[in-house]
This record gives C-alpha cells, sequence and structure tokens, in this order.
C-alpha cells in the first residue's frame, strides 16, 4: 500500500466518523476518553493528509509547518500520556491502577523529551518511500523506542477488560511490526495502522448490551 495524503484524508475522515459514532455507544462515561482513541487517531490522519498536501505543493524535500508541529505533538506528547490515564479512568483494579499511573509518568517524561528534542533540532517531515518521516537525530532509537511503547501499549494490556487487552495485544504487534519492516517511517506508518486500529472499539461497543455486564469501577 502506498501512503499519500489521499489515503491519510480517507482513512481520517472514515476513521473519523466512526469514532464519533463509538462515543455514541459508550455507556459508561468513565470510558470515553479511551472510546475517543478512533476520533483522536482519526484527526491525526487527517492532520496528516495536511502534511502531505504542504510537502507535494512545496517541492521541498522536507518542511516544518505548524501542521507538522500539531502531528508531532499528538504523535509524540499527547498519546503517551492519554492512553494510560485514559485506560486507568475505568480500571476496577487499585494495582493496575497504580501501575498505569506510572506509566503515564514514563509517558510524560519520553513525551517532554522528544518535544524538547524536536524543537532543538527543528524536526521535520519528509517523503521517503512513499511515506512520511518525522525523526529527530537520536541515535541509536531504542532508548526512545522502548519506554514509548511501554508508555502507550502496556497500560492497554494490564487492563483487566479483555477487549481493551486485545486491542493493546493488536497495538504491540503493529508496532513491531512497523519498526521491523521500515524503521525510518515507523511514527507516520504506525500511526496510520493504530488509526484503523482502533476501529475494533466500535466494533466492541457495537455489541455490547445495556446495562454493561461489567462490575462497578473503582472511584477515580
Amino acid at each position: 500500500m502506498c501512503f499519500s495524503a489521499t489515503a491519510s484524508f480517507a482513512a481520517g475522515i472514515t476513521v473519523g466518523g466512526i469514532g464519533l459514532a463509538t462515543l455514541r455507544l459508550v455507556p459508561d462515561p468513565r470510558e470515553r476518553p479511551f472510546a475517543a482513541l478512533p476520533l483522536i487517531f482519526g484527526v491525526h490522519q487527517i492532520i496528516e493528509g495536511v502534511v502531505w498536501t504542504q510537502v507535494e505543493q512545496s517541492g521541498q524535500t522536507s518542511l516544518r509547518t505548524p501542521a507538522v508541529e500539531l502531528w508531532l505533538l499528538i504523535a509524540w506528547v499527547v498519546l503517551p500520556v492519554y492512553v494510560p490515564l485514559a485506560v486507568r479512568r475505568f480500571e476496577p483494579d487499585p494495582a493496575r491502577r497504580r501501575w498505569m499511573l506510572v506509566l503515564c509518568g514514563v509517558g510524560a517524561a519520553i513525551g517532554t523529551f522528544m518535544a524538547v528534542e524536536s524543537v532543538v533540532n527543528q524536526a521535520t517531515a519528509s517523503v521517503a518511500l512513499h511515506h512520511l518521516q518525522y525523526a529527530i537525530p537520536v541515535h541509536p532509537g531504542w532508548p526512545l523506542a522502548l519506554p514509548y511503547v511501554a508508555a502507550t501499549c502496556l497500560p492497554l494490556v494490564l487492563s483487566s477488560h479483555r477487549f481493551v487487552v486485545v486491542f493493546g495485544v493488536l497495538m504491540t504487534v503493529s508496532m513491531a511490526f512497523t519498526a521491523a519492516a521500515d524503521s525510518m517511517a515507523f511514527s507516520s506508518v504506525w500511526c496510520f495502522f493504530a488509526a484503523l486500529l482502533s476501529v475494533t472499539l466500535f466494533v466492541h461497543y457495537a455489541k455490547v448490551p445495556f446495562p454493561t455486564r461489567r462490575t462497578r469501577p473503582a472511584d477515580v
């Protein structure tokens, strides 16, 4: 599959629309931040479509625009903090909630570091083999990748809710596959697949009966 402005806009509009539909199906208000992930990923893909358009129209090999900065903010700063907090909000097990809070701290630390590096080193978006590449000059990259994966995937796998665990496993597998296939375009390609995978949340909530069968969530 080739990635392009058309692919990003199509994925963004489709996933974003499904995200809005998903939110209407959520029976427990505590789950809404988590159920909003398809909407967030959809908006993120639309932003990438804008970046693609800007790159194509500029004729430059790389560029940094407000759209690039917004894309980086969501991918590198928001997601590693938002995901553990969203999952923790409706997690009934106190021990798991504590671990999710720790992972949120990990996400905040790695997100802050990547944000600072992206500003200091003026991280740009560039086209590489039909993908957009966002990179900062830190080598090797795995010291950044490991805490990022921990913050964005482990909270899902730690959940006591089966559908969240399944989603977390799918996210982790997609990360590993993307890194193995194209490590240079990891951020862009993984976020595309994460957007598509988030549609599984709609599938789950569309089948959940009312009232929910879940035990009463712990107080936040």
